[in-house]
């Protein structure tokens, strides 16, 4: 069996059932075709500003809708995270 990636399972389902709910924190509610929209454009956002594969992206959130978008982010850039305290 191969190895499986986060980001790649999280991308299936957003294929498969975008509108399944993905993330839920508090009053917020993302569905799965939404993560996977938010956390694209956080990757995208990432490489045009320089961050590489195998480089580590400081990560500074609380619990919540917004920190999984930017965990999401970061790997579909192909970078580490680095969890950050606030």
């Amino acid at each position: 069996m191969g190895s499986v990636v986060v980001p790649s399972l999280v991308a299936e389902w957003g294929v498969r059932t975008p509108g399944a709910v993905a993330v839920s924190a508090g009053d917020e509610v993302l569905s799965y075709g939404d993560l996977v929209e938010r956390a694209d454009r956080l990757a995208r956002s990432l490489v045009e500003r320089g961050v590489r594969r195998g480089e580590v992206v400081g990560v500074c959130a609380g619990r919540g809708v917004d920190l999984v978008v930017a965990l999401l982010g970061v790997m579909r850039a192909g970078a580490a995270y680095l969890p950050l305290d606030p």
